[in-house]
């Protein structure tokens, strides 16, 4: 679902009271729904529009966005990926075309293949992206996201390999979408906990992370205690 705002062509997007004022259309797969109508009287609109819809948004100028801080969920990572899009000028016998950009950055972590079974990471293994800044404003009329430094937390990326996939046992790929930030050179970045082994991986050096760019981060190394065992019963 995504929110919908327009005003009179030329006119500025306001706090409240716009013509269109944050109405939801939702795709459900083949098409667009809403109860959004075109305001009587009015020949030529601009449109704002941004995803993920929020009822909360009263103020598209000034809309506090936090990001998920557990988006091992697919649904919560999807949440988190803030987008928004303009279209100026439109009709009312036209078609509203808005192409969406991403506000966010988007991290992925990559662990190293391995030939080796009794060498490789669990399936259950546990990723956790350490002091990470995570609450921002949104100002849609200007479509810029400011990111508050003072607010920082950990979060648990989404893993791409899922279960019943073909690689779930042997590629490990996680992602997180966070705001744009500088990442200090030292900082513990990847926490990995496995069983009762656990290692930190810290950010090498200082990175300025930009909006609507992807940054790849390999871990040279997971916790493991060389191999995996089980417990087998005696007799068996």
């Amino acid at each position: 679902s995504i929110g919908v705002f327009a005003v009179l062509t030329g006119q500025p997007l306001a706090n409240s009271g716009n013509l269109i004022h944050n109405i939801k259309i939702t795709y459900d797969g083949t098409k667009w729904e809403s109860n959004v109508k075109w305001p009587e009287g009015y020949p030529n609109l601009d449109f704002y529009a941004y995803y993920p819809y929020d009822p909360q948004m009263t103020n598209p100028n000034n809309y506090k966005f936090v990001v998920k801080s557990d988006q091992s969920d697919n649904n919560n990572h999807a949440a988190s990926d803030l987008m928004s899009a303009k279209s100026v000028n439109i009709g009312a016998v036209s078609v509203v075309t808005l192409n969406f950009t991403h506000l966010l950055s988007l991290m992925q972590v990559e662990l190293p293949a391995t030939s080796s079974k009794g060498n490789k990471p669990d399936p259950r293994l546990e990723i956790i992206l350490n002091k990470l800044q995570n609450t921002s404003v949104f100002n849609l009329s200007e479509n810029e996201l400011t990111t508050n430094p003072t607010v920082s937390t950990s979060i648990r990326p989404y893993r791409l390999e899922q279960p019943g996939s073909a690689s779930f046992n042997d590629t490990y790929t996680y992602r997180a979408l966070v705001p744009a930030q500088t990442l200090p050179a030292n900082q513990d970045l990847v926490m990995m906990n496995q069983g009762f082994a656990s290692k930190v991986s810290k950010q090498k050096n200082t990175l300025q992370m930009t909006t609507g760019k992807s940054y790849r981060f390999s871990v040279d190394d997971f916790p493991s205690d060389n191999i995996s065992t089980v417990f087998i019963k005696a007799g068996t």
